[in-house]
């Protein structure tokens, strides 16, 4: 027998006093009448010895005795003790985000496991130590060992779901580190869905492990999931911007399903998608747009009774994603120099690109400026982005040579300044010989067979956040074709001034596809939970059965003695 409130037995020296209190004599007083014909009766049966009474009053006296201690053992709380053994046990709780899908009755799957958590931690939790660790995003430990019922129950009672995916197999790791810990009788308790990473990895660990015990949380339920999206600026620096999206079909049918796109609350656009069964669909959507703010993708499905606005999409919010679209950068484009009608058209035909000539080198540039300069370039320079057009001198950051006639593009990437500019095996003029000077490291994006073209030049030393981008070819001497890319050049100019170019792909993540997939199937976790019902086999409490028993002696006792006699 356990007792849950075992300070309550001290009470137990009440029940000495209520048997001591049957044979205290009681006392008489003389008081004088007329006559004692009456009384003789009376009080030949009242007269009783000091130390002794009656036999009858023997059946009261054990009903009281066993009243106090019925009500003495009921205060203790006691219960039947389990027949599972008292080793330490450790529990691993799934409070990921696919613990928040909703079963038919309503009851999300881990209002579920903490139902069934408080109950072996209620039952257990007094008579051996538990750990209680959870594995939403990380593993952390939220109770250490201990036996306190009301502190564990409590911990269990302010967990929630988190919204990021199940770290199972490294929280299982380091269960089974404090499990060897304890001792070979240690036992773990996994309570999970089963929608994590790694499945196949940490169901071969349950299995290598027979201290590893695991309980499945959760019916098989459909769910269309917005897995990914991200959108970014357009590389070319123009005012358009591309956006990612990965959704996904979990589930047997087919589903008609739109993606919609808000930008800072008003609807941007609309993608119509056919999701088959199972399927899975990567997309790159183009916008045009010169403002930013925050950007939301949500999933809209077209046929009602596909709509799962009342099961777990809604509640799982893998169906939503929120993050920021950058605002299309100003670029002040500053020019400097011999300035040709081309040049400044070129530039000024940028959007969101304001155009100024200057007559004197500033002696600062801001974070959004750009001094072009061409034909010959000053002695000083100032920090910031600088580009160089049709340099005519040396400059603190590279050295001329002599000018070659007319060559021809031999290698042209397509990146950088000549992203989307097919200028290989173009004929060039006014290029001239080109080397960046000491202390600088030089980006070639465009080659002749006797100079770089287009480059960009970076000091070696990273803490200097200058950048330098040189056009070493004459712009205006072209002929008409080349003069048709070069603005597209001048594009990727002011994009890289921006800030924008060759920009990666970091697609913001809702969701794992291990969280989305809600389908279980059984047949994948037989026989990994064989020790889960002794664990949570609950404890008979009888000291509710005693508090009975004393109110039914109560009323014995009452019945037979005070009630006679009080008639």
């Amino acid at each position: 027998m356990i007792f849950s409130n075992a300070i309550a037995l001290w009470l137990a020296v009440a029940i000495p006093i209520v048997v001591y209190a049957y044979f205290i004599r009681r006392k008489t007083r003389e008081r004088v009448v007329s006559s004692n014909f009456l009384w003789r009766e009376v009080l030949a049966r009242a007269a009783t010895p000091t130390r002794g009474f009656r036999a009858r009053n023997i059946v009261s006296l054990l009903l009281a005795a066993t009243i106090a201690t019925a009500l003495v053992l009921a205060a203790a709380r006691p219960s039947a003790k389990n027949a599972v053994d008292d080793s330490p046990l450790v529990v691993v709780l799934d409070n990921s985000a696919s613990m928040s899908a909703l079963e038919p009755n309503g009851e999300s799957r881990f209002q579920r496991a903490k139902k069934t958590l408080a109950q072996i931690v209620a039952n257990k939790s007094d008579a051996r130590d538990v750990l209680l660790m959870t594995c939403g995003g990380a593993p952390n430990v939220q109770c250490g060992f201990t036996r306190e019922h009301s502190a564990l129950r409590g911990v269990v009672e302010r967990l929630t779901p988190t919204s990021e995916p199940a770290a199972a197999l490294e929280t299982l790791r380091r269960a089974l580190f404090f499990q060897r810990l304890r001792g070979d009788d240690a036992r773990i308790l996994f309570v999970s869905d089963g929608a994590f990473q790694d499945r196949d990895d940490v169901l071969a660990l349950i299995r290598e492990n027979p201290a590893l015990a695991f309980l499945q949380i959760g019916e098989s339920r459909d769910n269309v999931a917005l897995l990914a999206c991200e959108p970014r600026r357009s590389p070319t620096g123009d005012q358009s911007f591309e956006t990612f999206v990965d959704v996904a079909n979990f589930s047997e049918n087919d589903v008609q399903v739109n993606v919609e796109f808000t930008l800072n609350g008003d609807l941007l656009d609309v993608l119509p998608l056919n999701l088959q069964s199972r399927e899975r669909v990567r997309k790159i959507v183009k916008n045009e747009s010169l403002d930013g703010g925050e950007f939301v993708a949500r999933l809209a499905f077209n046929d009602a009774e596909s709509d799962q606005s009342d099961g777990p999409n809604a509640d799982l919010e893998d169906d939503v994603v929120v993050t920021t679209l950058a605002p299309f950068p100003t670029v002040n484009v500053l020019l400097y120099g011999d300035v040709d009608q081309y040049v400044a058209t070129a530039l000024q035909a940028q959007p969101n690109a304001t155009v100024s000539v200057v007559d004197a080198i500033p002696a600062a540039l801001d974070e959004n400026d750009l001094l072009v300069i061409v034909g010959d370039a000053p002695d000083a320079l100032p920090s910031g982005k600088i580009a160089f057009v049709s340099p005519a001198s040396d400059s603190a950051i590279f050295t001329l040579g002599d000018e070659i006639e007319e060559t021809f593009v031999e290698d042209a990437q397509d990146s950088g300044l000549t992203r989307y500019a097919n200028l290989s095996g173009r004929t060039l003029r006014g290029v001239r010989e080109l080397r960046p000077a000491e202390g600088y490291v030089a980006t070639v994006y465009a080659k002749t067979p006797e100079a770089p073209v287009a480059l960009e030049i970076a000091p070696s030393d990273p803490r200097d956040v200058s950048r330098f981008y040189v056009l070493n070819f004459a712009t205006a001497d072209a002929s008409v074709a080349l003069q048709t890319l070069f603005p597209i050049v001048f594009t990727n100019l002011v994009g890289a001034a921006r800030g924008v170019q060759d920009q990666d792909w970091n697609a913001i993540r809702s969701r794992s596809v291990a969280e989305s997939d809600l389908r279980v199937d059984p047949a994948l976790f037989a026989g990994l939970g064989n020790e889960v019902e002794a664990l949570a086999r609950v404890k008979r409490p009888i000291w509710s059965a005693l508090a009975i028993v004393a109110l039914i002696l109560t009323l014995a006792e009452f019945y037979l003695y005070c009630r006679r006699r009080v008639e």
